[in-house]
Parts: C-alpha cells; structure tokens; sequence
C-alpha cells in the first residue's frame, strides 16, 4: 500500500511539472494554440448528439479574431462574433474577460502662476476623481544660482483610475500652461492570461495535492506531500502577487506631473521671422535686465566677504610694492658700484679703515 502510494505522489509530482511548464508559456502564438488544442480536445470528448455543447464546466477557450478574446464555459458554445448558444437554443451574449490589458503612463510638463493654487487644485481633483497621489516633491526655489530667474517648482506622482484619466489631463491643461507631454500605452495582454492560465494550474495541482494528503497513511507520505504542497502555494502566491501588480497598474494610470511657476507663460514658438526676432529680442533683454539685478543682489548679498577680501587684497599689495622698491634700490647701488673708477675702488679701502680710526 505505502509503495503504491509512493508511485502515486511520484507520478502525479511529474504530471505537474508538465501541467505548470504548460501554464508558463509566455508566448501569444502558444496561448491560442494551447486554447484550440483544448477546444478541440472538448468537442471531440462531448458525446454523440452534444456536438453543439461543452462538457467541461471549467473549460476556457481564448481566441484572437477579428471581435477579439472571448470565453467559453458551462454548456454553451461561445461564436467568433460574441454571442453564445444555450442549450435551449437562445442566443445570448457573453462578456469579455479577457479584454486588452493597458498599462497608461502620461508625462506632463507645466507652468502656473500661482503655485499653491495649482497644486490645491490638482489634489482636490484627483481625489474627486478617486485617485490618489502616490509621491510629491517641491522645491522652494532658495538655490544659490544668480543670473536666471529663482522660481518655485513641484513634481508629482499620481495614479489616476483610468477611465478618467482623458478628463484629469483636461482639467490639468485648463488651468496651466502645459509645455510638453506623452503618453506611453503598454498592451500586457499577453502576459496577463500567461499568468491567469498559470495561475489556474496552480490551484488545480494544490487540490489534487490536498485529496493525497486526506487519503496519506504515514508521517513520510505527509511530509513528502506537505513539502510539494509548500511549493506549490509558494508559486501561487507569487502569481497572485504579480496580478494584483498588474491589476493595479491597469486600473490606475499614472501621471507624472511637473510643474513650474513662472511670471509669465512660454509662448509657443512663432512662425513669422520677424515674430522670431521680436520675441528673441524682448527674451534676451529681460535675460540681461535679471542679470544685472542679480549680480547686485549678489554683491550685496556678498559684501561682507568682499570687504574682507579686499583688506587682504590692499595688504598684499603693499606687502609685494615695497618688496619691488627693495629690490630696485639694491639694483641700483650695484649699478652705481660697477660705474666707479678704479682709483675710487683703490681708496675706496683707505676710506673705509680711517673710519674706524676716527671713531677711537
């Protein structure tokens, strides 16, 4: 009996690992191979005069044609166009689960005149839309950068439910100056009915695992099971972990918005030449106004140090003047040696050790 048991956890440890290798695939092409095979298997399974019907209640069929994904169960026959056929005959139309799997992602760069404003707002619509802002950042423009204008600047990471994210960038373009923006739209489709199918075998091999463990007689059967059961719920749960991922970021799109407060709005780049320089003109001249307020308000901001500074500046230089009169007046006491006469550098001596003579 324990050897006949053992044979049967052997056997049934190979069937799922071909049943999950099965799941895993990862490839679109397979998927709708694998969901025809299984079509197949089930018509040609059904009992003579059930051609028309299912026979497993379980059995999912997943197809790619013109009307899209669509799903089969229970005793109906599911059609390309969406529809299905009871068993009494009525038409009747089924839903479909398998519907594209977007991932939305929306870059927006922005300027306002009233920051605080922007973001009060910002904030009260995300919530009425039953968003929620998932990071912020803002910057109060104290660099120490001088010679462009010192603003105020904000970013912020919001997920936003995705049926409502067309009218939340409306609201965002209403009340700033958007400046540049893009849409990134990732169809993971694929890899989401990948993940279900997996996920689908998992449980089906955890059921099976649980009727072993039941009919289990000894403490080495019981282990051995528990251990392929841990395994097993160890794989599920990172599978449901993985769609809750990819569930919430289906629902929820995300924006990343950065926002900057300006005096005045950016234009947008004219096409007339003389409209180009005019407004060239005009920017560089405020560029150069601003500059030269900063640099005052540098020097202000500055004149303590350089006050020190020129202290030190003075006193170097005088430090260096007299050094350079120093020099000068021992060049020319040379100059004036080498113009001497020789009978003057004769008695030039004599002189010398009369002094000392006198000083006696």
């Amino acid at each position: 009996m324990r050897k006949e048991f053992l044979k049967l956890v052997t056997v049934f440890a190979a069937a799922s690992l071909v049943l999950s290798g099965c799941g895993s695939s990862s490839s679109g092409t397979d998927t709708a191979q694998t969901a025809a095979y299984q079509t197949d298997s089930l018509y040609n399974a059904a009992p003579a005069g059930a051609e028309n019907k299912t026979v497993a209640s379980d059995a999912t069929q997943v197809t790619d044609d013109n009307s899209g994904a669509a799903t089969a169960s229970g005793n109906e026959t599911e059609t390309g166009n969406g529809t299905a056929q009871t068993a009494d005959g009525t038409a009747e139309t089924v839903k479909d689960d398998t519907a594209r799997k977007l991932i939305t992602t929306v870059n927006i760069s922005a300027e306002t005149e009233d920051l605080d404003s922007l973001l009060s707002s910002v904030n009260a619509k995300v919530k009425a839309l039953g968003g929620y802002v998932e990071s912020s950042s803002i910057s109060n423009g104290n660099s120490q950068l001088y010679g462009a204008d010192d603003t105020r600047s904000a970013s912020l990471t919001i997920r936003i439910p995705a049926d409502k994210l067309d009218g939340f960038v409306n609201e965002v373009q209403k009340e700033s100056n958007i400046t540049q923006q893009s849409r990134d739209v990732q169809d993971v489709t694929l890899n989401y009915v990948d993940t279900q199918s997996h996920q689908k075998a998992l449980k089906a091999e955890e059921k099976q695992l649980m009727e072993i463990m039941d009919k289990a007689s000894t403490v080495e059967d019981i282990m051995a099971v528990e251990q392929q059961l841990t395994d097993v719920r160890y794989q599920l749960e990172s599978i449901e972990s993985q769609l809750r991922v990819y569930d919430n970021q289906i629902n929820y799109s995300t924006v990343y918005l950065d926002v900057q407060e300006v005096s005045t709005y950016t234009e947008a780049q004219p096409q007339d030449l003389g409209e180009k320089i005019a407004t060239g003109f005009i920017r560089n001249l405020k560029a150069v106004y601003h500059g030269i307020l900063n640099a005052g308000a540098w020097v202000l901001i500055h004149s303590p140090q350089l006050a020190v500074l020129a202290v030190l500046i003075l006193l170097v230089a005088k430090a260096v003047r007299r050094h350079h009169r120093k020099r000068i007046a021992a060049k020319a006491v040379k100059e004036t040696q080498k113009k001497q006469s020789p009978d003057q550098k004769e008695n030039a001596p004599e002189t010398q050790q009369e002094a000392p003579e006198k000083k006696e």
